[in-house]
């Protein structure tokens, strides 16, 4: 599975061939470069795939030799180049003109070989190795400056190796007071926001280029301490708001970018033990911070548990321009996360006793009933609902239908989020004569909100049942023999969902739980569902009536229950089951952890899509300045009717966009798709209440010479991140979205159409 077998057009624009810039660190060609028309857009085609530092291996004819002209010399693509300043009259090349012809384009250094011996006489080829540029080839005024964030123990550790570099950077620790103790070194109280925003203001007043955010949680625990992730110094999470939000009224003249660094907190081999698990949140977070904030590269990296051999890997990748943001460390090796398919066999039966009981939490709520329902069928014949309230009149149907199958259902009314009420419910089972044999955690609350409307409160809510209720579960039962340990986790902590930080986050635990289960052996499984319809938390919000995240349908309950039922059989930590047009969810949200499940476009369907974008932007080449505001009123018009559904003609140039239903997860979406269809930024300030589809036409129009000159390496090559200025960072949405309340967020949040 770790090969992979796709075809690159080289000649071709790499967007829309499913191939991510700076993501490749070896590019072998073979006797393939000097049949292109021309030599030097190759080239950059080349080092837009290489990382920093990256290595092309070509294998060239570099002699002529008359029986390759008299065999290949006689097909068409022999003589089809046409760039005659670099090549007069030949197609082949000499080596000492390669590595003229490589250097001249940017490559660091060049060096030729015959790796043939006698038989380069014969075949007259020679290898011609050409390195990239690396960081430590570009000097340190090109580096970026750091903002480390970290406890006193770990920024020591850092800034030791960081000193050894001569890396600029600022370290901040966690104190009572605002402290500056040198210009490169501060105290901040990790709790208070104003010290955040005095903490920028002054970094920014002096280091006026872009800087290099990076938080570094705390070490692994022994023994994990879970209830620390909801105490009074639990500050990961607020920390991160705070960070966010202050950065971004920060003075910088490009905007800031974020590394998220975790320690032991993801799976990446079997060895794993996932000592840093109550760290494994910050994961399902940050993926919401990719989709609110593309502006901000936001990346994570997980060390090894050994941390002194992890310091290095990690200032290489901290300095290492990469599409990649979800990066592990292991024993020196580097890994990148990728989401790949999953064969479910058919054979497998789930093993159900009928002397058992079987205990689901959440468990008169609509998945969880559902559930239970499932169980019954497959032959439970006794089964245990746990639920905070004890309200059963939406499960009555399937309760009546389950007794009168002959299944014993008893209701126990408890708190997930209390050990000691957990703890009683398995005593109570325990005395029973029906030992517990699975455990299905279905139990799940939602309170969205974008990030900078975000609060430690209402993560808390929503992390609390998840995360505390399945670590308790875990903890009770761990002595069990039991056959499953099922929890549902969402799409959310897989994919990231707009809006939704707080949830990404607490299923982010779940599917971590998963994989430290199971390195002790013991059953585990976390399943990312998608948006069930009709049933559960997103359906009782109305989450179900719409498509809340670009090209994700709803799961039927029949469907998901069928899906489940595969699902189980599967001897795996975790698993997706999400229906997805991968296709059209790619158009708004690029990463390379998708880039295995995109089928490539049609050459058709990409030239279509780029000659559309060359017709729009050709259109404002060649209309003069006055007809401009009107071509981009036009465009945003189509644009913002396909987000919400209504015809172009329905929408009033001069209303305010949220008078429109224009909602903040909608602007997301209207940021991001105008940067990847422009490669700009876009000014959505005041747009909750002034801004209107003139005054967008208007921002935009300022930003024209950026777009008239684009061309074509647009932002997505860094995920988003482009050298904007000041003035159009500023601007942002998001940093002005904090200013509404919490009731016209929510109203907002949760319109239905």
């Amino acid at each position: 599975d770790f090969v992979e077998y796709k075809t690159l057009d080289i000649e071709k624009e790499l967007s829309g061939q499913n191939f991510f810039e700076q993501s490749y660190d070896i590019v072998i060609a073979s006797n393939v470069i000097h049949a292109t028309k021309d030599l030097k857009s190759v080239i950059k085609n080349i080092q837009k795939l290489l990382t920093t530092g990256g290595i092309l291996v070509l294998n060239e004819v570099t002699q002529h030799r008359s029986w390759i002209d008299l065999t290949f010399g006689l097909t068409d693509g022999w003589w089809r180049f046409e760039d005659t300043d670099t090549r007069k009259d030949y197609p082949l090349l000499s080596e000492e003109e390669w590595e003229s012809l490589l250097l001249e384009e940017g490559f660091r250094s060049v060096i030729t070989s015959a790796p043939f011996g006698e038989n380069k006489f014969l075949t007259g080829q020679s290898i011609i190795i050409a390195a990239a540029d690396s960081p430590d080839d570009k000097g340190k005024p090109d580096t970026d400056h750091l903002i480390i964030f970290s406890n006193k123990k770990l920024q020591r550790e850092l800034t030791d190796i960081l000193n050894l570099k001569k890396q600029n950077y600022t370290a901040v620790s966690c104190g009572e007071n605002f402290e500056k103790i040198s210009d490169g070194k501060f105290k901040i109280n990790f709790s208070d926001k104003n010290h955040y925003d005095k903490l920028f203001g002054e970094i920014s007043s002096v280091i006026k280029k872009g800087v290099k955010i990076v938080y570094l949680s705390s070490t692994a625990d022994t023994p994990i301490n879970v209830e620390k992730l909801f105490g009074a110094d639990s500050n990961n999470i607020s920390n991160i708001i705070n960070i966010i939000k202050s950065s971004s009224k920060a003075q910088f003249q490009r905007s800031s970018s974020l590394i998220i660094v975790t320690n032991d907190a993801q799976s990446v081999n079997d060895e794993d033990s996932i000592a840093g698990l109550i760290q494994s949140p910050l994961w399902g977070m940050a993926k919401v911070i990719s989709m609110e904030h593309p502006e901000l590269n936001c990346r994570r990296i997980d060390l090894d548990s050994d941390l002194r051999t992890g310091w290095k890997n990690l200032i290489d990748e901290i300095n290492h321009e990469s599409a990649e943001d979800q990066v592990a460390f292991r024993k020196d090796r580097r890994f990148v996360a990728r989401l790949i398919t999953s064969r479910i066999p058919a054979d497998k039966n789930i093993l159900i006793d009928d002397k058992s009981t079987y205990l689901v939490t959440g468990g008169l709520g609509g998945l969880g009933i559902l559930t239970a329902k499932f169980l019954a069928d497959k032959g439970a014949k006794h089964i245990a609902l746990l639920a905070r309230r004890d309200n059963a009149d939406e499960a009555k149907e399937y309760l009546k239908e389950m007794e009168q199958s002959g299944v014993t259902v008893k209701i126990y009314k408890a708190d997930v989020t209390k050990k000691d009420e957990i703890e009683n419910v398995l005593k109570a089972i325990k005395k029973s004569k029906y030992p517990l044999k699975g455990v299905v955690h279905s139990v799940g609350v939602l309170d969205d909100g974008v990030l900078m409307n975000q609060t430690k409160e209402k993560f808390d809510k929503v992390m609390a049942p998840k995360i505390l209720g399945a670590w308790y579960l875990h903890e009770l039962t761990k002595k069990s023999k039991l056959d499953f340990f099922v929890m549902y986790s969402s799409v959310a902590s897989l994919l990231g969902s707009a809006g939704q930080a707080n949830h990404s986050a607490a299923n982010a635990f779940l599917d971590s739980l998963a994989h430290y289960r199971r390195n002790k052996n013991l059953p585990a499984l976390s399943i990312n569902w998608g948006v069930w319809s009709e049933i559960g938390s997103a359906a009782a919000k109305g989450a179900d009536k719409q498509e809340k995240i670009a090209g994700i349908r709803n799961i039927n309950p029949r469907q998901g229950i069928h899906a489940l039922a595969r699902a189980m059989k599967l001897d795996t930590a975790q698993i997706g089951i999400i229906p997805i047009d991968w296709l059209k969810y790619s158009e708004t949200y690029r990463h390379p952890f998708i880039s295995r499940l995109i089928p490539e476009r049609s050459e058709k369907s990409t030239a279509e899509k780029k000659s559309a974008e060359d017709d729009f932007v050709a259109q404002l080449k060649n209309s003069p300045d006055e007809k401009h505001t009107e071509i981009l009123i036009k465009y945003f018009q189509n644009l913002i009717s396909r987000i919400m559904g209504l015809d172009p003609d329905e929408l009033e140039t001069e209303l305010p966009l949220n008078m429109m239903g224009l909602d903040s997860l909608m602007a997301i979406e209207l940021k991001n798709k105008v940067n990847i269809e422009l490669g700009v930024d876009l000014n959505l300030v005041r747009y909750m209440e002034e801004t209107n589809i003139i005054q967008l036409a208007e921002e935009l129009k300022e930003q024209l010479p950026k777009i008239l000159n684009n061309t074509g390496e647009k932002s997505e090559s860094k995920n988003g991140q482009s050298g904007i200025t000041e003035e159009e960072k500023a601007a942002d949405i998001l940093a002005n979205l904090d200013n509404l309340s919490e009731e016209e967020l929510d109203k907002l949040l949760n319109e239905t159409k």
